[in-house]
Formats: C-alpha cells, sequence, structure tokens
C-alpha cells in the first residue's frame, strides 16, 4: 500500500514538473514569435484607442467603447500569457522581462477602458492613461529591436 502511494506520488511530480517546463525555442522561432506578439498588440491596441476615441469626444457614449475594449482586453490578455510563458533567447532576459512587464500595464489598462465602458467613470482609466504614452513608447522601442533581429 506504500509502495503504490510512493509510486503515485513519484507520478504525479513528475507530471507537474513536466507540466511546468517552458518550451525552449530557437533563436529564430523567439523573434519570430515575440515579433508577432509585439504586432498583434498593436493592433489590438489600436482598436482599443478608436473605441476610447469616441469616448473622449463624447463621454455619454462610453457604453460604445465596450466591444472595442472586450476585443482588446481578450487579444493582450492572451499575448501577456504568451509571452510570459516563453523563455527568453539567452541575453535577452531584460527586454523580455521588460516587454511582459509592459504587455501587463496595457493589459490593465484595457481592463480599466472596459469597466469605464460598463459605468462611465473614467477616473481609473485616467490615472492610468498618464502613463500609456510612456509605455507606447517603450513597446515601439522594443518592437525596433526585436524586428531587427528577424531581418
Amino acid at each position: 500500500m506504500h509502495k503504490m502511494r510512493f509510486i503515485f506520488l513519484v507520478f504525479l511530480i513528475l507530471c507537474l514538473t513536466g507540466c511546468a517546463e517552458q518550451k525552449v525555442l530557437t533563436d529564430e522561432e523567439y523573434f519570430k514569435a515575440t515579433t508577432d506578439i509585439i504586432l498583434e498588440f498593436k493592433n489590438a491596441n489600436k482598436e482599443l484607442f478608436d473605441g476610447l476615441e469616441v469616448y473622449v469626444q463624447d463621454n455619454s457614449k462610453y457604453k460604445q467603447m465596450q466591444e472595442p475594449a472586450q476585443k482588446a482586453l481578450d487579444i493582450i490578455s492572451k499575448e501577456h500569457e504568451l509571452i510570459s510563458s516563453m523563455q527568453p533567447v539567452p541575453g535577452w532576459e531584460d527586454r523580455h522581462n521588460e516587454l511582459v512587464s509592459h504587455l501587463a500595464y496595457f493589459e490593465g489598462f484595457a481592463r480599466e477602458a472596459l469597466r469605464t465602458s460598463k459605468n462611465g467613470d473614467a477616473t481609473d482609466l485616467g490615472i492610468q492613461a498618464s502613463k500609456y504614452m510612456y509605455q507606447l513608447k517603450a513597446i515601439d522601442r522594443l518592437s525596433e529591436h526585436y524586428m531587427a533581429k528577424i531581418q
């Protein structure tokens, strides 16, 4: 009986260890995947920003930004999860972690935009918007580094 428990415990540990492993990508695969994530993020962010523009022009139309905000949140969350699960190539750990951090900011920003689209209160969105351009410029800078590696 104890032997069976021990075997089961070893099996469980091996399964959990295997599930936690990150797929090791080649340099080319890593840079291509990361560039694709950045491009997908930029498209989602543009749609989110277009939806916010309607709100800025007439804040009584806050419900009109709900669909673009939800769509952007879904995409940005997926991209943030993908990049977080990737193992960076040697020497790119800092840039990779910086990209993960910036995508986390934009995920939070999209979440606030969605909340604003439901109740019209943009207080928290306004606070996050103060960092928006800094974060966007940082993503653009990182994007240039990653794109240069695939050309």
